[in-house]
Parts: C-alpha cells; sequence; structure tokens
C-alpha cells in the first residue's frame, strides 16, 4: 500500500479532521501541488482531478506498518468503500509535485458528486472557513440575481 497521503483541506496539518491517529503517526508533511480543481462542498472542499488548475496541499507520509490503519480511518472519514458505488469522495492516486520539483505518486480522495464552476476555489488552496463566502453568494443565485463576490480566496461569478 502507497503510503503517501495528497490532502488538501480539513485533513492537512492542524486542520479540524487532523485528528490524532493521523498527526501522532505522520512520519513527515510536504508542500504539494496537483493538478486539478478545487472547489468548496459545504463547510469542506472537493477536488476534481480535470483541467490545467492547481491544487494546493500537503504530502503526508506514515509509516509502512500503519498504512493499513490510516487507510482504512481516511476512507471511513472520506465515505469511500472500494467497489461502491455512491461514495462522496473515491480514494485514487495521483502525481504530485513536491516543493523540490519531484513529482510522487500518492493517495487522494477525489470529490466523487457533481460540483459547479461557480464554487470552485480559485486559487487552489483552501483554508479553513473560504467556504462561507462563496456558499452565502452561491445561495442567492437560486434568486437567479447576478451577483460577483471576491474574497481573499475565493472568487465567485454569479449567472
Amino acid at each position: 500500500m502507497l503510503n503517501k497521503f495528497f490532502v488538501y483541506g480539513t485533513l492537512k496539518e492542524d486542520q479540524w479532521n487532523d485528528r490524532e491517529l493521523y498527526s501522532n503517526n505522520r512520519v513527515s508533511v510536504e508542500k504539494a501541488d496537483v493538478v486539478g480543481r478545487i472547489y468548496a462542498v459545504a463547510g469542506f472542499p472537493g477536488v476534481k482531478l480535470t483541467g490545467d488548475g492547481v491544487v494546493h496541499g500537503e504530502i503526508h507520509t506514515y509509516p509502512e506498518g500503519m498504512v493499513a490503519k490510516i487507510t482504512r480511518a481516511m476512507d471511513a472519514l472520506e465515505g469511500y468503500e472500494e467497489g461502491r458505488g455512491g461514495n462522496h469522495y473515491n480514494r485514487k492516486i495521483v502525481k504530485a509535485t513536491l516543493e523540490s520539483g519531484e513529482v510522487i505518486d500518492a493517495n487522494i480522495y477525489e470529490y466523487a458528486r457533481e460540483v459547479y464552476e461557480e464554487i470552485e476555489i480559485t486559487t487552489g488552496e483552501w483554508v479553513e472557513g473560504c467556504h462561507m463566502a462563496i456558499h452565502a453568494e452561491w445561495r442567492k443565485n437560486f434568486t437567479k440575481t447576478p451577483v460577483v463576490c471576491v474574497e481573499e480566496n475565493v472568487m465567485y461569478a454569479g449567472r
């Protein structure tokens, strides 16, 4: 099993889903990027491995002896079950580029449901709370009122 995970949201170091199981067993954390797009999909982010965008995150490396336990815990957290349709996220292997320029293989949880371009995090990086402004404006779209909201880390273009 692959012992590296590309994380881009609530599992990043010191975020609210960075539980003791993960933080106490990590060997290392390195900044990294993957090709794709990142979206605000509620109080958390979702990545789609499509397009030519860049998603900024971290590579978390775990000891070989902990990989099965870490993978089971992350699968449960991300709503992933191998071979099941209707997963919330799907675990995949992705090419990630470390700050050093080295390209490695890592596990990633790709959002398995439909996303809308109007909730893309255009900076490529999720930070806690960035979804709030985007979703407030997104809800306004249901009134069909065109809006444009530019926040520090997100951009929404209404229809």
